[in-house]
């Protein structure tokens, strides 16, 4: 970005000198008439500030000034007669024109720049938390598979959503056969079953309950106590 911001104000510095010589020293003075040369430096100064911001147009500004002050003192170019006439007027009033164009784009410009940076920092931001999201995620998941002891996650239905690896070797069901099956059908003996969901649906309403211990059943029909 530095490489291609130098890049550019070689450029544009460049041809704002070649065209400054024109404009305020009547290099090949017959190239453009006397007013459209005025309008030329506006160009240079808005693209200042539009590439370089508030220090490309202050540059920008300098290498004009001193072109027309000097063009003004040898009675060359845009301002030949100024100094005779209106004691160099015209000159301030253009140079305080070339100031705000190229102050005003500049601001812009450098504001656009801030948006920019900020919409940046909240991206990298959203990326910081999303990656740190899954660190985390991923280290859950590592202990809910490793913990020996059953982890089991249910929706508000009663229905089977995952089991862990332990819950897996125990009961020799594998978390595919029974997610998105009914719990207290597929693991409780038939015994159980009304008094568990009973105080599964308290539960799920907001009703304090008291623990309640259960045997499961396995694959093969054992119970596991």
């Amino acid at each position: 970005e530095l490489v291609k911001r130098l890049w550019d104000g070689a450029l544009i510095f460049g041809l704002a000198a070649l065209v400054g010589q024109v404009v305020f020293l009547n290099g090949f003075h017959d190239s453009l008439g006397q007013v459209a040369r005025g309008y030329w430096m506006f160009l240079f100064v808005t693209l200042a500030g539009l590439r370089l911001g508030t220090a490309g147009a202050t540059i920008m500004l300098l290498l004009i000034a001193i072109q027309a002050l000097t063009g003004a003192k040898l009675e060359l170019g845009f301002f030949a007669d100024d100094i005779a006439k209106t004691s160099l007027s015209n000159y301030y009033f253009y140079m305080m024109s070339l100031a705000s164009d190229g102050y005003l784009v500049a601001i812009l410009f450098t504001q656009g720049e801030q948006r920019l940076q900020r919409l940046e920092d909240a991206r990298q931001e959203v990326i910081g938390t999303s990656v740190s999201l899954r660190k985390e995620r991923d280290f859950a998941e590592t202990l809910i598979q490793t913990a020996q002891a059953i982890v089991l996650v249910l929706d508000i239905q009663g229905r089977i959503v995952r089991i862990n690896r332990f819950m897996e070797s125990l009961t020799q069901y594998k978390q595919e056969e029974v997610c998105g099956k009914d719990w207290f059908s597929t693991f409780l003996p038939d015994r159980e079953i009304e008094k568990a969901r009973s105080l599964f649906s308290q539960a799920t309403t907001g009703t304090a309950t008291k623990g309640n211990v259960t045997p499961i059943v396995a694959k093969d029909g054992m119970e596991i106590d």
